[in-house]
Order: C-alpha cells, then sequence, then structure tokens
C-alpha cells in the first residue's frame, strides 16, 4: 500500500463518486467505481476520526493487523469507524460456485464475473447510501 493522506482519499471519493454520479444506466464498471469510492470514503473517515496523517500511519497501529491484510474490506472499514447502520449482503455467481463478500466485489466488478443481478443491484443500493451519507460527513 502507499502511502495517502486523508485529504488525498477526500479528493478521490469526491472524484470517483461524481464519475459514479454521471455514468448512465447499471454495468459493473459503474458499480467498480462506486466500491473504491465507498473505499475511500471509509478510509478518509477513519483517519480523521484517529487523527492520523496517513493511511501508513494508520497501518501501524492497526493491532490486529486486518487493515494491511484485507484493506478492500467494506464491513471492516464500516466497523472501524463504527458505523452499523448499513447492512452489506453477499452476491452469488451465476454459476453456482462462489458467494462472493463485499471485501471481492472489486474483483467481481472488475472481472466482469457473472452473478446474481438482484443481489448486484442491493449491493449498489446500500453502497449508494454509504456514499451519500459519506457526501456529507466528510
Amino acid at each position: 500500500m502507499i502511502d495517502v493522506t486523508a485529504r488525498e482519499f477526500r479528493v478521490s471519493f469526491k472524484k470517483h463518486y461524481h464519475c459514479y454520479q454521471e455514468i448512465k444506466g447499471y454495468d459493473r464498471t459503474k458499480r467498480l467505481i462506486l466500491f473504491y469510492a465507498v473505499e475511500c470514503g471509509l478510509k478518509c473517515r477513519l483517519l480523521k476520526r484517529t487523527d492520523l496523517n496517513s493511511y501508513l500511519e494508520l497501518l501501524e497501529i492497526d493491532e490486529m493487523g486486518d487493515l494491511k491484510n484485507d484493506g478492500h474490506n467494506i464491513k471492516l472499514l464500516l466497523n472501524k469507524n463504527d458505523i452499523f447502520e448499513f447492512h452489506i449482503g453477499s452476491i452469488h455467481t451465476l454459476n453456482g460456485r462462489e458467494c462472493i463478500q463485499s471485501n471481492q466485489f472489486n474483483q467481481l466488478w472488475r472481472y466482469g464475473v457473472a452473478a446474481d443481478f438482484v443481489e448486484e443491484k442491493d449491493a449498489e443500493t446500500v453502497f449508494e447510501k454509504i456514499a451519500k451519507w459519506l457526501d456529507e460527513e466528510i
């Protein structure tokens, strides 16, 4: 992980979220951008809450090491921010072999794996709510 400041995370959140809002329709690329917007926003908020200047500083004090090992885990980032009002479900692949959790949504949407459309849309709706909340919060 490269070192990123709270300001840089905030700017990335705003740019990604704006880009997401501008894309018409529903597709995986749009969802991928939203995923990264939410991840950046949650990391920004976590840095502000812990009064740290950079993500590497946060990783140094992360006692469990879970951020270092699972930095794309949106549920983990929500928990570390003491945000418990958003429920993110899993997404089943259409081949029936996998049940994708939120820390792998970026892979699902990046690689275009065929998945349950309703579950994908439900996840997107929750991510939209988180992003809207973050847009006002940070």
